[in-house]
């Protein structure tokens, strides 16, 4: 499958998801958070787990940096999953991600890459179905 055209909105996108993905590793390590304390990754297997999964966000931020619509549709159907159980449980979510400041600084400025990200390939979209019309 040959890579469609790159647009700059695709790159500005996957530049802020890069951003956003060392942000949240190094967040993750300040606040010691409970994700690392878990029993799930207490085992042998855990360390390779981990890097498997990055290495899977890692190349679909990659295809959006390409400019692959399958991957640009995904990011909004994440999206807009992320966005309802926010909504619905947005209680729980603010006595779960504000227990620190540093904790809800993280949060903010996660859900605010995100946004920025959702209007760029939105943005993208746009500016290819004014190219091909």
């Amino acid at each position: 499958m040959a890579s469609p055209t790159q647009h700059r909105y695709d790159i500005l996108a996957s530049n802020l998801l890069f951003v956003g993905f060392l942000f949240g590793v190094v967040f993750n390590f300040l606040t010691n958070s409970d994700l690392l304390n878990s029993p799930i990754f207490s085992g042998p297997a855990s360390g390779v787990l981990m890097l498997l999964s990055a290495v899977i966000v890692l190349g679909y931020y990659y295809c959006i940096r390409q400019g692959y619509r399958w991957a640009k549709v995904l990011f909004f159907i994440f999206f807009g999953f992320s966005a309802l159980l926010l909504v619905l449980g947005f209680k729980k979510v603010v006595a779960t991600q504000f227990t620190s400041p540093l904790n809800g600084v993280s949060f903010a400025v996660q859900w605010l890459l995100r946004i920025a990200v959702f209007w760029l390939l939105v943005i993208s979209f746009r500016s290819t179905r004014s190219h091909s019309e």
